[in-house]
């Protein structure tokens, strides 16, 4: 990413700077890609994504999830998000549960797309406070 006023530009090392370009205009305010294991914290992206969504109804959410055949954290991801939000807020918010080619099913090309896309994105990682 790039910070204005910073004359310095961090890539995280799972990204090919050469195809994450941004877009000038963005579908999304936010976008999140996640495995569905533990550490990425999943219920806490809910229930936060819940908090903005009752507060600025009209921001454009993206989440993007790889979900494996089994030792799924949280066990349903879909039927949580289906429960938590409304149809009305699933209107704003959009989620593509992916349950194949565990773990990076989407190629680096393809999710540079909706990085692009997308004014802000969140990073999880086991290293991160």
């Amino acid at each position: 990413y790039t910070r204005s006023g910073f004359s310095e530009t961090k890539t995280c090392c799972n990204f090919s700077p050469s195809v994450y370009k941004p877009a000038k205009e963005k579908t999304f305010d936010l976008l999140y890609v996640a495995r569905c294991v533990t550490f990425k914290r999943i219920n806490i992206f809910f229930n936060t994504c819940k908090e903005l969504l009752l507060r600025r109804p009209e921001t454009k959410i993206l989440f993007i999830c790889s979900v494996p055949e089994e030792d799924c954290d949280p066990s349903s991801p879909q039927q949580i998000y289906l429960d938590m939000f409304t149809r009305e807020e699933r209107k704003n918010f959009l989620t593509l549960f992916i349950d194949y080619d565990y773990p990076f099913p989407i190629s680096k090309e393809f999710l540079a797309h909706f990085y692009n896309s997308s004014k802000v994105f969140l990073q999880r990682c086991p290293m991160m406070k």
